[in-house]
């Protein structure tokens, strides 16, 4: 009889030394894993520093600029990167400059529509002493949309080596610079300092990994893709920054700059899901959706499985911060976050979901349709905006953190729909790949809970937790792991099957 665990290691590197499209995606996602995981076990630490020695009000102001800075950033967004990502001939050095050009321009006018901007925003947010910060700070626009374009490149090919250099380590260079100068400084200076010194560290290692000399030679039809690609993009990030970003924005107004700075901390931590989905899901389901655009079914068995191993591991994760989410605020930032116990909660919770959402827009991306995500970010979006002033002014931070939560909710149904539409998928097949994740979690949660209230000790509550986590893990897991089996049939895993013929998906370039 053979050993589980070590047949279950077999399949894993079988897998991972596989030369088809799962095998180059499974060792993009050991590097992205492995290099996201060093970057936020860094950036964790740096925010328990910065919790020790900076008021919360500094981190309020900080919470404000970078808001302001995204805000600016995404009101022009049209996925520069996606669209080399999907484009079949990004290869051609043409297209290369036309994207480069597009997206450095693009930097230098928000760069000085921001600096032109300061005086009016710092005044509206109460912020006027730091105007001068507020404005510096948009030079992070200019020098992110000058990065090399052939870093993108990179991704497209699966190379992600390259990718993870230049995205953690610019970001282990700007937490470095953070550190130091908050250690000198002692104030919010060393934050802003730190925040343009990332995008700097991100614009050199993209030129020194990813060699690229901007020409002048550009073809016109692919200009003209870019532009198409552009357009399809238009509006989608800035509508995606207004859900995620609407409760900063309001707080900002209605509440005190120490609960503002108290919650941005808060979300900053619950956030740790959603991180998956910029440098995780998104840069490998992408490419890898790319190269399968016109086959739904190999699309379809792809997001099941995505979908199944997310849901397990995210709605497990919910469980405990349900439980412990006051024991891990007093642990990483000090007792005076203790009491945010049930808006990390809340806050993690729709992480989880925006996270278990995300392959469905990556999937639109990867086949060349950016628009068919707009339908889903806009009503997202709408109902965030219609919730998020009346939930603030009536129930506070619990009440900004729960309008998230329903809007992402809501619009996650529409989006499902217009999925199964689109690839034919079997909507029953979707939501049996997230049921065992949130069954597994609500017997965690329930025991628990019982535990806790009928012998109030902390310790017997973490035990039922942990036995309860591990035995649901033990149980789900040989199903997340036979998605990587191969078949006996073919000898091939079900991802890196060719389609037969009636399973093509025609892909409109409108």
């Amino acid at each position: 009889m053979r050993n589980p665990l070590s047949h279950s290691v077999s399949v894993i590197q079988k897998s991972l030394a596989g030369g088809g499209l799962k095998g180059r995606v499974l060792r993009g996602g050991a590097m992205l894993g492995i290099g996201s995981t060093m970057e936020h076990g860094v950036r964790f630490l740096r925010n328990m520093l910065l919790t020790r020695i900076l008021m919360p009000e500094a981190l309020g102001v900080m919470t404000i600029i970078l808001a302001i800075n995204a805000a600016l950033e995404s009101f022009t967004e049209v996925g520069v990167r996606e669209a080399v990502v999907q484009h079949v001939d990004a290869g051609n050095p043409s297209f290369l400059n036309a994207a480069w050009w597009f997206s450095t321009g693009r930097g230098a006018i928000l760069c000085t529509l921001g600096m032109l901007s300061a005086w009016p925003l710092a005044g509206f947010y109460h912020i006027v002493p730091f105007r001068g910060l507020l404005m510096v700070s948009f030079l992070a626009i200019l020098l992110n949309g000058a990065i090399s374009t052939r870093a993108y490149l990179a991704v497209k090919q699966l190379h992600y080596g390259r990718w993870v250099a230049i995205m953690q380590g610019s970001a282990l260079g700007g937490i470095c610079v953070t550190l130091v100068l908050v250690w000198v400084l002692r104030d919010i200076r060393a934050l802003v300092f730190g925040f343009i010194a990332e995008s700097a560290f991100r614009l050199l290692l993209s030129f020194i990994l990813c060699p690229f000399r901007p020409g002048r030679q550009f073809e016109k039809s692919q200009t003209k893709e870019l532009f198409r690609f552009a357009r399809g993009m238009a509006g989608v990030p800035f509508l995606t920054f207004l859900f995620i970003e609407a409760d900063i924005f309001v707080l900002g107004k209605l509440v005190d700059k120490r609960s503002l700075g108290l919650y941005g901390m808060v979300e900053t931590l619950a956030g740790a899901p959603a991180v998956l989905i910029s440098i995780f899901i998104n840069p490998i389901l992408m490419p890898a959706f790319a190269q399968i655009r016109d086959q739904f079914t190999r699309i379809n068995n792809a997001l099941l499985k995505a979908t199944r191993a997310m849901s397990v591991t995210g709605f497990l994760l919910c469980a405990w911060v349900i439980l412990f989410g006051g024991d891990i605020l007093r642990l990483t930032y000090g007792q005076a976050y203790g009491s945010a116990g049930p808006i990390l909660a809340i806050l993690f919770c729709g992480s989880v979901l925006r996270t278990l959402a995300s392959p469905i827009p990556a999937i639109y991306l990867g086949i060349g349709r950016p628009g068919l995500n707009r339908t889903f970010t806009a009503i997202r979006t709408a109902i965030v905006l219609l919730l998020i002033y009346p939930a603030v002014l009536f129930y506070g931070l619990k009440g900004a953190a729960c309008a998230g939560v329903i809007s992402m909710t809501l619009a996650w149904g529409v989006q499902i729909r217009q999925m199964s539409k689109l690839t034919k998928l079997d909507l029953g097949d979707y939501f049996r790949s997230i049921a065992g994740g949130l069954v597994g979690a609500g017997i965690v949660l329930a025991v628990a809970l019982a535990v806790r209230f009928t012998w109030q000790d902390p310790v017997f509550v973490l035990a039922a937790a942990g036995i309860l986590s591990v035995g649901v893990v033990v149980l789900v897991a040989p199903m997340i792991i036979g998605d990587l089996k191969f078949t006996p049939e073919s000898g091939l895993n079900p991802l890196d099957q060719a389609s037969g013929a009636n399973n093509t998906l025609i892909v409109s370039k409108a």
